[in-house]
């Protein structure tokens, strides 16, 4: 059975190196270099104020829809796990939320074009989630961002740590 590549962590910066195993000679052999993104949250911890497991969860169910124009405003999760101290994921990486955008980059409002483009993105995104079942409950420019590289149009939808699953009507029907 071949062994997977383990993926080496050694600070929780955005640079990853995805190894073989140490072999014989106690070398390792990088295989790539990524960029990603990686949240964490304490293992003992405020249990009402435990996000992580949401945002995986729903990250997950909006990578397992067959559409895959139904998946673009959602970023990759890449991996997810325990230590004795902390849980995390990894995804990933994004540019600037819409919010840091328009404050730090632009010092301005978005142009009427940009605008336009930005908020049916940020509608498709909704729907998309909707239609998955879920309500994000915290929609604002900071849970937004841009792509990277050849992405770098299209706006991802972040932090589904409070997001739940929405009933129909006054039914006990979860959706």
């Amino acid at each position: 059975m071949k062994e997977d590549p383990e993926i080496s962590i050694p600070s929780l910066t955005t640079t990853l190196e995805r190894t073989h195993p140490t072999s014989s000679d106690g070398c390792r052999k990088v295989l790539d270099l990524w960029e990603y993104a990686m949240k964490t949250e304490m293992v003992e911890g405020d249990k009402l104020k435990l996000r992580l497991k949401i945002e995986v969860m729903v990250l997950s169910i909006c990578h397992d829809v067959s559409d895959p124009k139904k998946k673009e405003h959602f970023v990759a999760l890449l991996d997810r796990g325990k230590t004795d101290k902390f849980k995390f994921m990894v995804m990933g990486l994004v540019g600037p939320s819409l919010e840091d955008i328009r404050r730090e980059i632009l010092y301005r409002d978005f142009s009427k074009p940009t605008a336009m483009n930005a908020s049916l993105q940020t509608l498709q995104a909704i729907w998309d989630l909707h239609d998955v079942g879920y309500l994000h409950r915290d929609i604002k420019p900071q849970n937004y961002a841009i792509g990277l590289g050849e992405y770098e149009k299209v706006i991802y939808m972040l932090d589904f740590g409070i997001a739940r699953k929405y009933r129909v009507g006054d039914t006990k029907q979860v959706k």
